[in-house]
């Protein structure tokens, strides 16, 4: 299994994300909520609101998320999968943000 999360794993244009809003599942967590879509292949959007609080806050969600995705893999679901942090997540350690995203992943399968 590759550990890499290259540009194609990812989704990065704004059409892709609303695709997904609209069309797929959702499930919510604690501190995130989960949109996906079945589809061939496994990829990943991470949206973080600036109401969450500032960019260095923001961006270590993200980096703990794209890493939590680019070692566990196999336990995301085939298709697109969009996660969105909820209000209080910056308040989150790092193992608690798994933990919850986890949770999210286990109602899915």
């Amino acid at each position: 299994m590759s550990l890499n999360f290259p540009k194609s794993k990812k989704i990065l244009k704004s059409c892709d994300f609303i695709a997904v809003y609209r069309k797929g599942k959702r499930l919510q967590g604690d501190y995130f909520y989960i949109a996906f879509v079945s589809g061939s292949r496994k990829t990943l959007g991470i949206t973080v609101s600036s109401k969450i609080g500032p960019a260095v806050q923001r961006n270590r969600i993200k980096r703990v998320i794209r890493e939590l995705f680019r070692l566990n893999k196999g336990k995301f679901p085939e298709g697109k999968v969009v996660l969105t942090a909820k209000q209080d997540a910056d308040r989150l350690t790092n193992g608690e943000i798994r933990e919850d995203i986890f949770r999210l992943l286990n109602k899915i399968k």
